[in-house]
């Protein structure tokens, strides 16, 4: 259950009796204008499947980012397998990339405000104040020059207002006592020429599983901040511009599991560790058991437990400019992400296996777990109509550099489990008579440090040729 209070009031019932002789006002049913390619049309017009939903509707479900907008769109699939910053796959009428692997570009892709958001993980941030989104499904590499060989995510923020000073707030409450404060104010610098728009929103929740260990219960909790601020005008009737700048984050103790089934090694970490593994008694009992391991000495010095850290930031710079022939669009976008994050990976309350946020440790290096993804891309491209056709031809471009460190580290009780199972290997595996392995609490066991820098231009052309008022070739 959630709660809403905004500063738009909702009078209902108003209105609900006709008296006698009164008139009866006409339905007007609005058309919704959409840009699925590139050019303003109605949504009655596109020859595309596309579903498309507007401020009204996507304020009335509690869309604020791409996760939520399953519940509009039925084609739509978003899961994600260890948490939204390390594997999220979208999916389009059931097709889709799979995979953790942040090398590998979504079938599915992601634009904000025209800007191509690399990877699906990327694009789950809260989107701020919202104008439209559009869903596109099957391939659209004609119109927009990226991978979206399954389908496509538009989506298009509120743009600064030239004409007079506006702004909003809300807040939200629900359940584990969350809270949601957005607000935003725009305006104009110089009337109908220059204008501004500044956004901001921020949600916490409190945690819902329960480490029985320590009796603490906010793993999976929520803390993001998003500001966005925006410039924008309109010079003589032919050119306008649009300058974005936003920075998001994320603070969040995630992401821990609820063990449902005890496995024939759960004696040994139990022994280890008294009440090691918690397996709950009915399968919603959300409890657990975590490896935390505050302030360790050297040559440690990590607090072993769940974090999620992400920070994201990004400007773009999109001017339209009516040539004559047509008109010529120019997006340039730099955006970066980071991520760091920490978990105990056996899931028990023993020191066996963990991974902890980057760090620089003396002799080893740089270990951990995280990942940093920038982008440099610029978009151009030119529109217009001849006759009876509709033409677009564009050129895009972006420069692609992912680091990712992936550390796995053996903890204090990793040597008296090993030798245990090592001492029931019988002599016919042979294993069994190597002995106990000499392995200390926090030397290595895996470190994976990963680098890809990718260049890639793109051109691309959508033409349709209007036979009839009822006919289009495409």
């Amino acid at each position: 259950m959630k709660l809403s209070l905004s500063g738009k009031v909702l009078l209902l019932c108003a209105g609900s009796f006709l008296f006698a002789g009164q008139a009866v006002a006409q339905i007007v049913i609005e058309e919704i204008v959409v840009t699925s390619q590139k050019r303003e049309q109605g949504l009655q017009e596109v020859p595309i499947a596309v579903s498309a939903y507007d401020a009204t509707t996507l304020q009335r479900s509690g869309v604020k980012d791409i996760r939520d907008l399953q519940q509009l769109s039925p084609s739509l699939v978003l899961t994600s397998t260890q948490s939204e910053t390390a594997g999220t796959t979208a999916r389009i009428r059931g097709v889709g990339t799979t995979g953790d692997n942040l090398g590998l570009e979504s079938s599915v892709a992601v634009f904000v405000d025209g800007i191509y958001r690399n990877r699906n993980s990327v694009a789950l941030t809260d989107l701020g104040e919202l104008e439209r989104i559009e869903v596109l499904r099957g391939p659209q590499g004609t119109l927009f020059g990226k991978n979206a060989s399954a389908g496509l995510i538009n989506v298009i923020t509120k743009g600064p207002d030239l004409e007079e000073f506006g702004g909003f707030g809300e807040a939200s409450y629900g359940k584990y006592n969350e809270y949601r404060v957005s607000g935003g104010v725009t305006g104009p610098i110089i009337a109908d020429t220059l204008g501004f728009r500044l956004d901001a929103n921020w949600t916490q929740r409190d945690g819902f599983i329960e480490d029985v260990a320590n009796g603490k219960t906010d793993y999976n909790d929520r803390d993001r901040f998003l500001v966005r601020g925006q410039l924008g005008g309109e010079i003589g009737e032919r050119f306008s511009w649009r300058f974005i700048a936003d920075y998001s984050r994320r603070r969040e103790t995630c992401c821990a599991a609820v063990t449902e089934v005890a496995g024939p090694t759960a004696a040994i970490i139990n022994a280890l560790s008294p009440g090691g593994i918690i397996v709950p008694p009915q399968p919603f009992g959300r409890q657990t058991t975590v490896t935390n391991k505050l302030n360790s000495p050297p040559p440690n010095n990590v607090d072993i437990g769940y974090i999620s850290d992400v920070d994201e930031k990004g400007a773009s710079l999109q001017f339209d400019w009516g040539i004559g022939i047509g008109t010529l669009t120019s997006i340039t976008a730099w955006r970066d992400w980071e991520s760091e994050r920490s978990m105990d990976l056996d899931y028990s309350s023993a020191d066996l296996i963990y991974r902890i946020a980057p760090m620089n440790l003396a002799g080893v290096g740089e270990v951990g777990y995280g990942n940093d993804f920038s982008t440099l891309s610029q978009e151009l491209r030119l529109a217009g109509t001849a006759g009876s056709l509709d033409w677009l031809v564009g050129v895009y471009y972006v420069n692609e550099s992912l680091k990712t460190l992936d550390g796995v580290r053996v903890g204090a009780h990793y040597q008296a489990y090993a030798n245990t199972i090592l001492a029931t290997t019988t002599a016919e595996n042979l294993i069994g008579g190597l002995g106990g392995p000499n392995i200390t609490d926090g030397q290595g066991a895996l470190r994976d440090a990963f680098s890809q820098d990718t260049d890639s231009i793109a051109g691309f052309t959508h033409n349709t040729l209007h036979v009839t008022e009822d006919l289009a070739l495409t």
